[in-house]
This record gives C-alpha cells, sequence and structure tokens, in this order.
C-alpha cells in the first residue's frame, strides 16, 4: 500500500480517455501504444473517435429495412407468439437472431430492433456531459462537481485532511471507475447485428442460403448516411454557443470529412479534444513553468459541457453565440494544416 496522500498514477505514462460518465462508457485514445503523456500528440496525429455519430440529432431517419414480405411469402396462419404485441415479442428478444429467423413475422420485429438500436447507439452521448480526462489529474472541472456532488463533498474532506488518507485523491477515483467501464465497445452496431447473425446461422442452419436475409439485417442496422446533409452545427448546451460543420461526402472507400465549416484541416474529432480535456500538462516543474497554451489544452474550458449536432436547417440562431472564428484560430495553434 502506498504511504497517506500518495498513489502510484505518476509512475506511469498519463493516458487519455474520452468519457461519457452519464452513459457510463469511455473510450480509450490510442498512440500505437495506449500510452501518450500529452493529449497534443492526438489533435496532431488525428486520431479519430467518432464524435459525430456519438452527437449527431437528424431531424429525420429515413427508413431502410427492405421488406421480408418479398423475401420469405407467410402462407402459413401465424403462430401464438406472433400474435403477441411487438413490445412483449422485444422484450423477450434476448438471442435475438435465434428467435428472429423462427419466421417472417419474427424477422421483422428483429429488423425493426436492430435499426431502433443504431438509432440509440448513434446518438448516444447527445445532451449529456462529455470529457477527455488524463490519469493523471488532481481536481475536476466545476460542471463534474456539479454533476456529481458526492465527488466534491470528498474531495473538501480530502483537502481538509481531517484524517489519513490513502490512495488516490476523489478527482482520480472517479476518473479510474469511469475509464474501466470502456463500454464504448470500437465495434459498431452493425458489426455486433451482423456477428450475431454469422453465429447463429453458421450453427443453426448452416445448410440454408440465407445471404438475402443477411442483406436486410445489414441494410436495418446501416444508420442513416450522414453526408447526404452537408451542412450541420456543433451546440455546446450549457454555455449556449455553437460552431459550423460540414460533411464532405466519402472518397475512394473513406469515411466522409467531417470538420469545421470553414477549416477541411480541422475535424470535429479533433475540436472536441481541444476543448474538453482535463488533465495534467506534460512538463517538468523543476526545470520551467508550463507554457500557459500548454495549460489551457489541458484545462479545457468545455470540459464536461453537454453537446449535440444537429442539422443547419433546422437551427434557430435565437440566444445562441457563432464561436466558429474562434475555434479555427485555436486550432491553428495545434492542428497542422
Amino acid at each position: 500500500m502506498c504511504p497517506p496522500g500518495v498513489d502510484q498514477t505518476t509512475r506511469t505514462a498519463q493516458r487519455w480517455y474520452v468519457v461519457s460518465p452519464a452513459n457510463q462508457q469511455s473510450h480509450a485514445l490510442f498512440d500505437g501504444s495506449r500510452y501518450i503523456e500529452d493529449v497534443k500528440g492526438f489533435l496532431q496525429g488525428g486520431e479519430p473517435w467518432d464524435a459525430f455519430r456519438k452527437l449527431a440529432k437528424p431531424s429525420t431517419i429515413a427508413r431502410n429495412i427492405m421488406l421480408p414480405e418479398t423475401i420469405m411469402p407467410q402462407t402459413a396462419q401465424l403462430s401464438s407468439i406472433e400474435k403477441m404485441p411487438a413490445e412483449i415479442i422485444s422484450m423477450i428478444l434476448e438471442d435475438r437472431v435465434a428467435f428472429g429467423i423462427s419466421s417472417t413475422t419474427l424477422w421483422t420485429h428483429l429488423l425493426s430492433h436492430a435499426q431502433q438500436d443504431t438509432r440509440r447507439s448513434m446518438s448516444s452521448w447527445a445532451d449529456t456531459p462529455l470529457i477527455c480526462t488524463g490519469t493523471w489529474l488532481q481536481d475536476l472541472p466545476k460542471t463534474i462537481y456539479t454533476a456529481y456532488p458526492d465527488v466534491w463533498e470528498r474531495e473538501q474532506e480530502y483537502l481538509r485532511r481531517t484524517r489519513v488518507w490513502y490512495g488516490p485523491c476523489p478527482a482520480r477515483e472517479w476518473n479510474y471507475k469511469h475509464i474501466r467501464l470502456e463500454k464504448d465497445s470500437r465495434q459498431s452496431c452493425k458489426e455486433k447485428w451482423l456477428a450475431a447473425y454469422d453465429a447463429v446461422a453458421s450453427k443453426v442452419l448452416p445448410k440454408l442460403n440465407l445471404s438475402t436475409l443477411h442483406v436486410t439485417l445489414a441494410a436495418a442496422s446501416t444508420g442513416p448516411a450522414f453526408w447526404t446533409r452537408r451542412n450541420w452545427i456543433l451546440r455546446n448546451k450549457t454555455t449556449k454557443q455553437f460552431f459550423r460543420i460540414k460533411v464532405d461526402q466519402p472518397r475512394h472507400f473513406q469515411g466522409p470529412s467531417i470538420h469545421v465549416g470553414s477549416a477541411p484541416w480541422l475535424s470535429l474529432d479533433r475540436v472536441l479534444l481541444l476543448r474538453v480535456s482535463w488533465g495534467v500538462a506534460d512538463w517538468d516543474p523543476s526545470r520551467s513553468r508550463p507554457q500557459e497554451t500548454n495549460l489551457k489544452l489541458t484545462r479545457g474550458e468545455w470540459a464536461g459541457h453537454c453537446f449535440n449536432v444537429v442539422e443547419d436547417m433546422s437551427f434557430d440562431v435565437g440566444q445562441w453565440r457563432d464561436v466558429t472564428e474562434d475555434i479555427v484560430e485555436e486550432g491553428k495553434i495545434w492542428v497542422p494544416e
């Protein structure tokens, strides 16, 4: 056990995680070895973490499910389970694919379930606090303390030191709890559904040609083509600020380019890392003071704020303040054009 007031955190390189505490999810940032001292490495390297799909709230989503009736005509009478309400079927849809391939009607329910699951996964972090934490952090932003008053109380107790305190400070305890969850898998919703389908099909129906079913499930678990709508807005709901985003169509089998409207070199992922990072700068206090820009980078002014992305055509500026140009100027400090 460490001596009172001491922990092992700074004996290892600082690691960085994008955290959505309300969803109990985190996304580990990598530099090839998983460890990196300063978040500026991710800004300059441009590692994606799919912020757009986590925050986007399109006004409408077109259905993309092929009608199964054209594939597997239903000739027999409905079974008792097929006559059950959709809500009940959804509750028992644990072994989803095995249940769905039982009949045409149940397959229809499965497709609907897959599409709903995909929709939830695409905007799961919208309107909730967002922060990119470094494992060396010693405190948390006010927005997190407000959302988690018990952590604030423990922080005050820690600062008063009315008793011997073993282990890390409350801020690090909170961070360890959330980064260990790591439920935000890098596997997409579509990959998850198709993997479940393949597992069942290979065991239960290996000799049947179910390629058409595979196609319909792939369509149901594919999100809407966001790049067909070019102009978007990222809103900081905590400060009532926004900046403009453009989505360029994918080329040469690559994904769409999602960037600040007036700066194609500045991606949405980078902007949010720039503004929501919270940790300790990589500097040696025995040699010099940290540069002001380093401190700003590791004490992001939007850390712990709530965000969403909406379509430009459905956005009413009203009392919101446009900070697009401020974002671009700040990005020039860190991100290579």
